[in-house]
């Protein structure tokens, strides 16, 4: 009984290192063939594909930031569900300025949960802090 227990034993780590092999050579094969995606890119390219990245982490960040702007407003944080902050429609406007919808469920003042949707206008100052410039329910 204990020799069989030490085979399967020795079965599974066998499994496990031949799984960590084949992982190890799927990220080896993503990274080769990024670097030749990257490779064949014109510059224009390239500096659109950085643009596109840089405007979705800005959209991701305000996203997120006005998420927490509307948890400052609401009569109780703790009861809010939030959906996940990265479907909240959003846009970048001009000047640094954001636009998002953050969609959630809250208890208000009276103690019913309703779902609400707020418009949150937001902008990001010279330091680079974040600024309410409003917040309406839809």
């Amino acid at each position: 009984m204990t020799k069989a227990i030490l085979i399967g034993f020795a079965a599974i780590m066998a499994l496990a290192v031949v799984g960590t092999a084949v992982q190890d050579r799927v990220g080896s094969d993503r990274a080769v063939a990024e670097a030749h995606r990257l490779a064949a890119m014109t510059p224009e390219q390239r500096a659109a594909e950085k643009a596109a990245t840089e405007k979705a982490g800005r959209l991701t960040t305000a996203q997120s930031v006005c998420q927490e702007f509307v948890v400052k407003t609401l009569d109780d944080p703790r009861s809010a569900e939030f959906e996940d902050f990265r479907t909240f429609p959003a846009a970048e406007e001009k000047g640094d300025t954001f636009h998002v919808q953050v969609k959630l469920r809250a208890r208000n003042g009276f103690n019913a949960l309703r779902r609400v949707v707020i418009d949150c206008r937001t902008k990001r100052d010279m330091q680079g802090n974040w600024i309410a410039l409003r917040l309406k329910e839809l």
